[in-house]
């Protein structure tokens, strides 16, 4: 989730606006998750700086309600809090997991509409030195389902070239959350080649699927590992299957890992892809079960 504040400023390392933005996030969090005073999914907090997070935390306090929820959902989980929920710094939250993370960049324009382009530990990355580079991307990578990045600068406006990692990832970012396959990587039906693939697409639509929420060769950004074919659900902001199609890889995986190792690592408890395997000689020499196997499989996410 991209939110850019574009009258938001930092003033002393604090980001007010994007502080305050933080305690909406964090409101709408609890008011979905929060039942029963337990907090069925845990959100994280990450702020580039110290004061930022006293200023977040300072805020939380003063929402009586949102305190009170979280007071309640922390004694009853029975676990180290910060599995829950925690609030933490880029350098703090190294090794971290937790299932929804708001991030607030803090630093960007001052009082002055000034860009000031100066983000503390992680200038550091110059040249070979990638040690900015590095924090930066554990911290952001620390969310199991779900990020909320907090900005008040866009990713066009950061031409300090040792933190442009910065700048690439607010693009991802904006990317990932546009309306609609627009956030995708992938082609349609129509622009795959006649095959394997393609047949096993076309029988989706015969399912019923529209051809539009049919994706093959299907990632989350250019260099992920791509998935043969997946169904978007019917507002195609995410995928609800992936039909593991058995391919031909050339010399981009190994088959043992892409068809194994991925397929395994891709459906378990941690990542949650609901995949469904079809082999080629199935396909051919085994159609109707084969293709029966996959209905089902459709049905149960549909």
């Amino acid at each position: 989730k991209d939110i850019y504040l574009p009258d938001a400023y930092c003033e002393g390392a604090v980001n007010v606006a994007e502080a305050a933005r933080v305690v909406a996030e964090l409101n709408a969090h609890f008011d979905r998750y929060f039942k029963d005073d337990k907090l069925t999914e845990s959100v994280g907090v990450v702020a580039f700086g110290q004061k930022q997070i006293e200023e977040i935390q300072s805020q939380v306090k003063r929402d009586k309600v949102l305190s009170a929820k979280i007071t309640k959902a922390l004694a009853g989980f029975d676990d180290l809090p910060e599995k829950l929920i925690f609030f933490k710094t880029i350098l703090t939250v190294q090794g971290q997991e937790i299932d929804h993370l708001i991030l607030s960049l803090t630093y960007g324009k001052n009082k002055n509409g000034t860009l000031v382009q100066a983000f503390g530990e992680l200038n550091q990355s110059q040249g070979a030195n990638k040690l900015g580079q590095c924090i930066f991307n554990v911290a952001v990578t620390r969310a199991k389902s779900a990020v909320t990045v907090i900005h008040s600068v866009r990713a066009d406006e950061i031409t300090n070239k040792n933190v442009s990692f910065i700048a690439e990832y607010l693009q991802t970012v904006a990317q990932f959350s546009e309306d609609g396959r627009a956030q995708f990587v992938g082609n349609t039906v129509e622009e795959t080649e006649a095959g394997f693939l393609r047949d096993v697409a076309e029988y989706l639509v015969e399912c019923g699927v529209s051809a539009d929420r049919v994706v093959l060769n299907f990632g989350v950004t250019d260099g992920s590992v791509r998935i043969p074919i997946v169904v978007l659900s019917p507002d195609k902001e995410r995928a609800l299957l992936g039909v593991w199609c058995e391919s031909h890889l050339a010399s981009d995986y190994d088959y043992f890992d892409y068809h194994a190792r991925y397929y395994d690592v891709l459906r378990g408890e941690s990542r949650g892809w609901r995949l469904h395997r079809v082999y080629i000689q199935d396909w051919v020499d085994n159609a109707i079960a084969t293709k029966q196997a996959l209905r089902e499989a459709l049905s149960r996410v549909q």
